[in-house]
């Protein structure tokens, strides 16, 4: 009976498989029939496993992102008249492509015209214009793209890490005395005191042309212990940002830090380079300079994330040390006449600041406080003759301030800081005074 049953089902399916190719008038439904007839026999036979089919690789596509950030200000000034000001207005396009990256921002700054000052007192006008503050292309290497990566373009200096930080983080407002006294561009050697001549307040240029390695590892010791180091190596203009080098030698920037666990980072920073201060551009008077700088600093920044202690969690304490050699050659040597000036000097520069996050109050409220202190030890430089006059064995300036921050939520921030200075033996402009910053801060 079974080989009946089988017989009749072959011959059922030979039949079916003739009727079709009898039906059909071409060779393609010949061709159908027969697979009628194969496919109804092939019930009855053992089946293959299908083949897989290769995994097809994701192709990247390229991310691009649009953005901006502004400051709204209110300063009181005991020297100056209260203001509202729009501290900064910047836009920014960014975008990624597998392991290329690039980042273009823009911000308005803020530029006084002194052409009426000498028919009118106090004849001063203020407008805005457009600057390329960024523009760098970042390539990691495909292999090793935490390892080893390469930034072209102007960017912030890879020096410590104020210098690298948005306004927008600032835990107070406004940069250290020493970062935009190296790092800026300062407005009393930079501009020239004709009254038609516009000058710009650029204290937080910041910012170089040139290149950089960097990138970050973490080594395998052991246990718990996951450490994170990385490195910058790089190769600059030495000047600012957006000038060309007037000098043969380029300045040369290296650094180092250590995250031996999260929430705790320390470095070290080393550059050494020339820049040339003109504080005549037009070449009207021979009082321009260049020379020479050698810096050096460590910096840290103490954060406990995952502590166990509230206390500790709530906490935040970084800060930076700098110390600078200008004409480190010359340092010692003095100008035959007078026996005072002196040809080099140095500064040194440090600041720490304190935050502390109110969760029991009010978990978007935050206290900070700063000491601000900048060391101009015996020199002063003399815009009129290129020299450093030497003025007193204590020239120290010292900024005091305390306040808090509001973070509305994660793109916007209200910040309210007392800043009192306190100038010691200094003989220049600088007073004594106290100023009060209230900032609105927008990520959009």
């Amino acid at each position: 009976m079974g080989k009946v049953s089988i017989g009749l089902c072959c011959l059922v399916g030979l039949v079916l498989g003739l009727v079709c190719s009898a039906y059909a008038g071409d060779s393609d439904n010949q061709q159908n029939g027969l697979f009628a007839a194969v496919g109804l026999n092939n019930l009855f036979q053992p089946q293959a496993a299908p083949e897989k089919k290769p995994e097809e690789k994701a192709v990247a596509k390229p991310e691009f992102s649009l953005g901006g950030f502004g400051q709204f200000m209110f300063k009181g000034d005991d020297n100056a008249p209260e203001t509202f000001d729009l501290k900064r207005m910047r836009l920014y396009l960014s975008g990624k492509y597998d392991f290329l990256s690039f980042f273009v921002q823009a911000e308005t700054e803020a530029v006084t015209h002194d052409l009426f000052a000498t028919f009118i007192p106090g004849g001063k006008v203020e407008s805005r214009r457009a600057v390329l503050l960024d523009c760098w292309a970042d390539i990691a290497c495909p292999q090793h793209k935490k390892e080893f990566n390469l930034k072209v373009g102007r960017f912030t200096v890879p020096f410590g890490w104020q210098v690298q930080t948005s306004p927008y983080e600032l835990l107070t407002v406004n940069y250290s005395q020493i970062v935009t006294r190296l790092f800026g561009m300062d407005p009393a050697l930079q501009t020239i005191p004709a009254p038609w001549w516009p000058t710009t307040d650029d204290w937080d240029n910041l910012r170089d042309q040139g290149f950089y390695f960097h990138g970050t590892c973490e080594p395998k010791i052991g246990g718990e212990l996951k450490p994170t180091v990385g490195y910058v190596a790089g190769i600059l203009n030495g000047e600012s940002r957006a000038a060309q080098d007037t000098n043969d030698g380029k300045a040369g920037v290296l650094r180092l830090y250590v995250t031996p666990v999260e929430g705790i980072t320390v470095g070290t920073s080393y550059y050494e380079g020339s820049r040339f201060y003109v504080n005549d551009p037009l070449g009207l008077a021979a009082n321009g300079r260049q020379f020479s700088r050698r810096m050096n600093g460590v910096d840290w920044k103490f954060e406990f994330p995952g502590n166990k202690l509230e206390f500790l969690r709530n906490l935040l304490i970084q800060g930076e040390f700098i110390h600078a050699e200008i004409n480190p050659a010359d340092m010692g040597k003095r100008e035959t006449t007078p026996s005072t000036h002196y040809k080099a000097n140095h500064i040194d520069g440090w600041f720490v600041e304190i935050g502390y996050r109110l969760t029991e109050v009010c978990e978007k409220l935050q206290l900070v406080g700063k000491l601000d202190v900048l060391d101009l030890p015996n020199h002063t430089f003399n815009t009129g003759t290129g020299i450093w006059d030497k003025t007193s064995d204590t020239n120290v300036k010292k900024t005091y301030g305390f306040g808090a921050n509001y973070y509305i939520n994660n793109y916007s921030k209200l910040q309210l800081i007392w800043e009192h200075k306190d100038d010691e033996g200094c003989t220049d402009t600088a007073k004594d005074n106290d100023k009060i910053f209230a900032v609105l801060g927008v990520n959009f």
